[in-house]
């Protein structure tokens, strides 16, 4: 009901209840965006296990395989939206790459900023040099 509780964690009969962390009072807030973004997510293969929001108003969600996601600040429509673009999208990355999702980052204005399991930009070292 969007409302703080605490509970005797052997009271607890599911172990897939998500876990929310934010500022006081935001509970209800919380629930509101977490039933908006959960399905969303999961629509594309993606189990949300962890909803934050900081005290600046920033959003950031973590699946249940560790991938992180930046939603950054906004309305919670601006916020969904945002998600819903990135999450069209994020199949034909993983796909073209074939690696899973390690972290993503939407508060950019145009875009977003992503990285994959096992993906890297960068070149690997020279290998040394021997002379005989």
């Amino acid at each position: 009901h969007g409302e703080v509780f605490e509970a005797n964690v052997g009271d607890v009969e599911d172990d897939a209840l998500p876990v929310f962390a934010g500022p006081p009072g935001g509970s209800a807030q919380m629930l509101a965006m977490w039933r908006r973004l959960q399905p969303a997510f999961a629509q594309y293969g993606l189990a949300l296990e962890r909803l934050a929001l900081s005290g600046r108003g920033s959003w950031r969600v973590e699946t249940e395989d560790e991938a992180a996601v930046e939603l950054g600040r906004g309305s919670d429509d601006e916020v969904v939206a945002r998600s819903e673009r990135f999450l069209r999208t994020l199949a034909q990355v993983r796909a073209r790459f074939r690696a899973p999702l390690a972290y993503a980052d939407l508060r950019h204005a145009d875009g977003y900023a992503v990285r994959l399991r096992g993906v890297t930009t960068a070149l690997p070292a020279a290998k040394a040099k021997t002379t005989y």
